[in-house]
């Protein structure tokens, strides 16, 4: 029985079961069950019925025509005329991005779009030359230009990388008005017959950015193809500037001045199919791509069905290729004589060799171009260097084909192209831009008396491109109502199409229905989709909503995780929702870059709430994640409810995971002022002049991370008295946290235990979650306090600091205030250094949340200093493994994920960046307790860290090579693409905890991480007054490290 459950969630989410065999070993037999249940009536958009027949198929409208709600069937593109009279101009402050040069003696696009709208009325053009000045612009037009003179594929490729770099940069910035590409003749849209698209260039971007649009929900990205050779004057500028205004229209092109706007509708029903044969039999046909999958299957449907007898068959490995003996014979055995090629269609000149097999003995007849390679990877992981791989076959393909064939007498040019480059699938982008060439191509070919026919097909069954594809993107295929296409349903479609006379059509197997319920359920049906859907209206917030409202206050967040568990569930195709767990971490759940936009779009519909496009990735499980929704939804849905004043002056938002509940009988916190680094004003100093010169006992936050564990260890190695607040159920389960700790760093010795003291506590609460009388006994009993706890994860967003780095920082403070006379000693990071420096930092940096709560800190210590209290900040660099190897147990550090994962790959990256901002964890630690107990006249400083004669990330990297760890190196950008593809395939390794980071890191990036910042006036660099030297990191060191990861069972913190 649960077997069969399990079989049917999944039957229910769309995924195919082959029931057959399941219920061959029963015995189980098919009976016919009564039909009355399944005669349904569907009203259809138009609000006429359609009857349906028992299979669910549709069969007559009213006016008598078949309009199928489920199967496969031909779609095609409608661009239809719309109303905008009553569409008023665009206002504000537009700004105009010039991305190309036109022709000599021709205006270009930039002049002409800028010369079109500078008459009208309210609408201020500025010219931008740098995505960084966007702010405060009401829209941003990008006119591309394609020069007719340059070389097709080439311009191709140039101008979709610079395109691809744009929507990067748009996405980095998070520019959330319109971006509105402007093309001139890129694409076809048959209302014209001369479209002769002269700018077919400029095609690949329409696939590109329909493909951007399905991922990035936030960006609000539009498309708009000019016809050629517009006057500037007359109605054109109303024109442009109504379709500015068109925010509804994602997608719009001027024809003979009408604004048009694409519909996918059910391609007119050309009735039975030619009977007679698509191709003269007195010619060859030539299929590009012939042995892959796709190619044998059209080359065994034109020899049995069309009785072609001589095809040419072009493949990259000829005759070695595994299959081609095979397909040979099979093509024999249906008496067609096969040629087998080897060849590159990308290649000219093999191309032009191919050719010259045809002569008027041996005409050739129809070409089919299947060759292709297929590409995935979300706006973020994108590469230039990839585009021109995926072009090659497709767009220079596509274009040797056509330029070395349009003078021949064909009956067919058929164009394998993909409904990713028309309806703009999330995770393919360069593989979308690259088929929206063919579909433009073959438009350009029908506009000058060419037979050609692009078939935009959905997925095949088999061994073909989409056999590739992640499970997320099957996923979503089959959430958005496609099924793969059989062979004989796929060869069907393509007898229609290349009989239709269309230049574009849509061929896929789609359930209507269940693309409409994808729809309803992400806020509605897109403009694209209107004639074949309809428009009913749909928010799928206000179910949400209602059970919210209905809801009892502490069931709300068990509503909200089980929402989030939906959500994931429908993006990872399981069975059941209870399948997600919710306190793995997501990658270990399966959430990789695409899932992460998938489920971030679906949670922002159905929350109503702007999401940031690393939302997903901000939150370790799935419960956090739905914690922090909760905690977003409370504030925006219960605005109106004002909560009694508690704890807090200020209601807050923060991440329960990082931010506990605060207790309700500690004192009042003023949370918005912690924010901005307030102090209270109550907290006095006085007690600073007692200070001891020497401390006896000294408190320690953050024992159990890997610094403050060094800390603990230095003090305890001077004889003074260590109190350790750590957070446990209880005293006895903190010091075996605590000693477990310091046995594992290899810094555990018994003869410790009389001066170890465990204060069971919380920092991210008032007292330090302490009772008030634990917490005065405590001001009188230690003599300095060395603050090392916080949260260190870059990646999260401001709110999960606010405990953790803030409100901590706050209470060391009041305890320092009370009781005895005690220094505080706090533990920062370099990251605030360009905040010293006055830099604006940008929030849409990795460490800008981090480095804002660690900077808030300081300036609460700063803040005490001037009333008197006695305080240092230790900004610590990026801290490595000890001089004994031992390497930091937190799987979110950085650097050591970095060498660990290379150390996986077998092979480093390079980095042109020394270690001057990197130091042992030992070093550190020691220089800082130096200070605390015994250059005590330095109390009150402020100190920055740098290792003096470092090495740089080539020596290390050369060290671990010459010590077996890895076999080489290679460039970083090629080595993060590996890393990348590696944190894919294995979600729990190293370089998976990191892979956010590395996403969108390029040599320059990761070098001005470790680059070295202007620094204070003190500088702990072992060559001052702290009397150590820093530490080599040299050979012995690097021995020790790898003996540390072989003796800490490496497979444990690589997999």
């Amino acid at each position: 029985m649960v077997i069969q459950k399990s079989l049917t969630d999944l039957h229910a989410r769309h995924v195919g079961i082959n029931w057959k065999a399941y219920f061959e070993p029963f015995g189980c037999k098919r009976v016919l069950l009564p039909t009355y249940a399944f005669q349904r009536e569907v009203i259809g958009p138009n609000g006429a019925a359609i009857k349906s027949d028992i299979n669910g198929h549709a069969t007559t409208s009213s006016k008598g025509a078949k309009v199928p709600l489920t199967g496969s069937f031909p779609l095609e593109i409608k661009w239809n005329p719309i109303d905008v009279d009553n569409v008023g101009p665009t206002r504000g402050i537009w700004g105009l991005w010039d991305s190309a040069v036109a022709s000599a003696g021709t205006e270009s696009l930039t002049d002409y779009v800028r010369n079109a709208l500078s008459t009208v009325e309210g609408l201020r053009l500025v010219l931008v030359n740098d995505l960084e000045e966007v702010a405060g612009l009401d829209g941003l037009i990008c006119p591309w230009e394609s020069d007719t003179a340059s070389h097709t594929p080439s311009q191709a490729g140039q101008l979709t990388v610079k395109a691809l770099t744009q929507l990067q940069k748009v996405s980095s910035v998070q520019f959330s008005k319109p971006v509105v590409w402007v093309t001139r003749q890129a694409i076809g849209t048959g209302v014209v017959a001369s479209e002769l698209l002269q700018g077919i260039g400029a095609a690949p971007l329409w696939g590109l950015m329909r493909s951007v649009r399905g991922e990035q929900s936030e960006m609000r990205l539009r498309l708009v193809d000019l016809e050629a050779e517009t006057e500037t004057g007359g109605t054109a500028p109303n024109i442009i500037s109504s379709i500015l205004a068109l925010n509804d229209e994602p997608e719009c092109a001027i024809r003979r001045d009408q604004i048009l706007v694409p519909r996918i509708a059910h391609a007119e029903d050309p009735g039975s199919l030619k009977a007679e044969p698509l191709i003269r039999q007195d010619g060859a046909v030539l299929i590009t791509g012939g042995l892959g999958d796709l190619g044998a299957h059209v080359a065994r449907f034109l020899a049995s069905r069309h009785g072609v007898r001589d095809l040419v068959l072009v493949s990259r490995r000829g005759m070695s290729a595994p299959n081609a003996k095979s397909v040979v014979a099979q093509l024999a055995s249906l008496g067609a004589n096969t040629t087998v090629i080897t060849g590159s269609v990308d290649d000219l000149e093999s191309m032009q060799r191919i050719m010259e097999l045809f002569n008027p003995s041996r005409p050739l007849r129809g070409v089919v171009h299947t060759a292709g390679v297929a590409d995935t990877g979300i706006l973020s992981t994108l590469r230039p260097e990839r585009c021109s791989e995926v072009f090659a076959p497709k767009v220079s393909g596509a274009w040797n084909m056509h330029t070395l064939t349009k003078d021949m007498d064909l009956d067919i040019f058929v164009l394998f192209s993909s409904i990713s480059g028309v309806i703009g699938l999330p995770g393919i982008g360069l593989y979308a831009a690259a088929n929206a060439f063919l579909d433009a191509l073959a438009h350009l070919r029908t506009a000058t008396g060419l037979p050609a026919t692009s078939i935009a097909f959905g997925t095949w069954q088999g061994d073909g491109m989409a056999a590739g594809h992640s499970g997320t993107i099957r996923a979503h295929t089959s959430q958005f109502g496609r099924s793969p296409l059989t062979h004989e349903e796929g060869l069907r479609l393509f007898h229609q199409a290349a009989s239709s006379g269309r230049a574009l059509t849509v061929a896929t197997s789609l359930d209507l229905k269940r693309l409409q319920s994808h729809f309803d359920d992400r806020g509605g049906v897109p403009a694209l989709f209107r004639s074949l859907l309809g428009q009913r209206s749909s928010r799928p917030g206000q179910n949400l909503r209602r059970a919210w409202t209905a809801a009892p206050a502490k069931q709300r967040p068990g509503i909200v995780l089980r929402m989030v568990q939906e959500t994931m569930a429908s993006a990872l195709a399981f069975a059941h929702p209870d399948e997600v767990d919710v306190h793995k971490r997501l990658q270990d759940v399966g959430i990789d870059s695409l899932t992460a936009v998938l489920v971030r779009n679906h949670l922002s519909v159905l929350t109503g709430l702007k999401l940031s496009a690393n939302f997903t990735y901000h939150h370790p499980n799935v419960k956090a994640l739905s914690d922090h929704l909760t905690s977003k939804l409370q504030s925006a849905w219960d605005a109106d409810d004002v909560a009694p004043t508690s704890l807090l002056s200020q209601s807050s938002n923060l991440d329960p995971v990082t931010n506990p509940p605060l207790s309700t009988d500690s004192p009042s916190i003023n949370l918005a002022s912690i924010r901005k680094g307030c102090l209270d004003a109550s907290l006095k100093f006085e007690n600073a002049t007692q200070c001891v010169a020497h401390p006896k006992s000294v408190l320690v936050t953050g024992c159990t991370g890997f610094v403050g564990a060094f800390i603990v260890h230095e003090l305890l190695k001077q004889g003074i008295t260590v109190y350790c607040v750590v957070r446990a159920n209880n005293d006895h389960h903190a010091r075996q946290r605590m000693v477990d700790t310091l046995t594992w760093y290899g810094l555990w010795d018994a003869r410790f235990m009389p001066i170890l003291h465990i204060v069971v506590g919380d920092i991210t609460q008032p007292l330090l979650g302490l009772d008030e009388q634990l917490f005065e006994e405590l001001s009188e009993t230690v003599d300095a306090i060395c603050h090392s706890a916080g949260l260190v994860d870059w990646m999260r967003p401001l709110d999960d600091y606010v405990g953790p780095n803030m409100i901590s920082t706050h209470e060391v403070l009041r305890l320092a205030s009370r009781g005895r006379g005690k220094a505080v000693h706090l533990v920062s990071t370099i990251a605030t250094l360009p905040m010293h420096l006055g830099w604006d930092v940008s929030e849409d940096q990795y460490e800008h949340s981090y480095a804002t709560s660690k900077m808030m800190a300081e300036r609460m210590v700063s803040a005490a200093r001037w009333r008197g209290a006695r305080a240092s900040v230790y900004r610590m660099p990026f801290v490595f493994a000890s001089s004994t190897g031992h390497f930091c147990l937190d799987r979110g550090d950085f650097l050591h994920n970095l060498i660990a994962g290379s150390i996986q790959m077998g092979s480093f990256p390079v980095v042109d960046a020394d270690l001057s901002t990197v130091l042992p964890v030992d070093y550190l630690c020691r220089s800082m307790v130096d200070v605390v107990t015994r250059d005590v006249s330095r109390i009150g400083q402020d100190f920055d860290f740098k290792h003096e004669d470092a090495p740089s990330f080539g020596e290390l990297f050369g060290m671990l090579i010459a010590a077996g760890a890895a076999k080489g190196t290679m460039p970083f950008l090629d080595w993060r693409d590996k890393a990348l593809s590696h944190a894919s395939a294995h979600p729990t390794s190293s370089l998976a905890r990191i892979a956010t980071v590395l996403d969108g890191c390029d040599e320059a990036a990761v070098a001005a991480m470790f680059g070295t910042l202007p620094l204070g006036p003190n500088v702990l660099d072992g060559n001052r007054r702290s009397g150590h030297s820093t530490p080599l990191v040299g050979v012995q060191f690097v021995e020790n490290y790898l003996n540390q990861i072989s003796a800490a069972s490496w497979s444990k913190f690589i997999e």
